[in-house]
């Protein structure tokens, strides 16, 4: 059974394709990098079912966007309403939690962002 990752990035990662993704991009890690939270080597904790679950009612854009990757597009106000509804569902420290609490605060509210879960190979 595969492991997975989780992450935010920027929409607009270089090299990174929302739209249009080549079948070689497809084939080859099409992932936005870097991940601007957690920093390098966390995980949100969230899987592929999740991100489904999001994109299910249509409320969310989402969507597979590499082999074994999966992305939704979220705004600030969306990854703030979903780390706190999911608050008691994560199994991290209460330090843990409000350091990255903290980094979704600092986000800039006219962006979009990808929550991106990957398998972990």
């Amino acid at each position: 059974m595969p492991a997975y990752y989780s992450y935010i990035a920027k929409l607009d990662s270089p090299g990174f394709f929302w739209n249009d993704i080549t079948e070689s991009a497809f084939r080859l890690g099409n992932t936005p990098r870097p991940r601007i939270i957690p920093q390098a080597y966390g995980t949100l904790g969230y899987s592929p079912a999740f991100i489904d679950h999001l994109t299910k009612d249509g409320r969310f854009q989402g969507k597979q966007i590499d082999w074994g990757a999966w992305g939704v597009l979220l705004a600030k106000s969306d990854l703030q309403t979903l780390w706190q509804t999911n608050k008691d569902k994560h199994p991290w420290s209460k330090e843990s939690w409000l350091e990255i609490w903290n980094q979704i605060e600092t986000l800039d509210d006219r962006q979009t962002y990808i929550l991106v879960v990957a398998e972990d190979a």
